[in-house]
């Protein structure tokens, strides 16, 4: 996950990734082909660091092997993801929260 903050410039506003923090042991539920599930103790603790750290939010990050200069999100990814970003506002209202996923040479948020 990559934990952001906000850049404010008035011409150029941005996000900035502050820091990322990594799964460990057990933070991700289920890695089958094709699904990856975050546990809610990995999702809790990047919540907890943002509000320690004063940062905009987190942003979910995965890959798509096999996937070389065009990726985008399964159909696994669209079902999921608007209930957890859900989940994520109802925590922290104000929160920047969204999800990138990754192919050899590409990249979709």
């Amino acid at each position: 996950m990559l934990l952001v903050g906000r850049n404010t410039h008035p011409q150029r506003s941005s996000l900035l990734v502050r820091e990322v923090l990594a799964p460990h042991e057990g933070d991700l539920k289920e890695q089958e082909h094709g699904a990856i599930t975050f546990s809610s103790r990995y999702l809790g603790r990047a919540l907890l660091r943002v509000r320690e750290l004063g940062l905009a939010g987190f942003i979910t990050v995965h890959t798509h092997p096999g996937c070389d200069t065009r990726v985008g999100f399964s159909p696994y990814d669209d079902s999921s993801d608007p209930e957890l970003m859900a989940n994520l506002y109802d925590l922290q209202p104000t929160g920047v929260f969204g999800s990138v996923v990754l192919g050899d040479r590409a990249a979709q948020g």
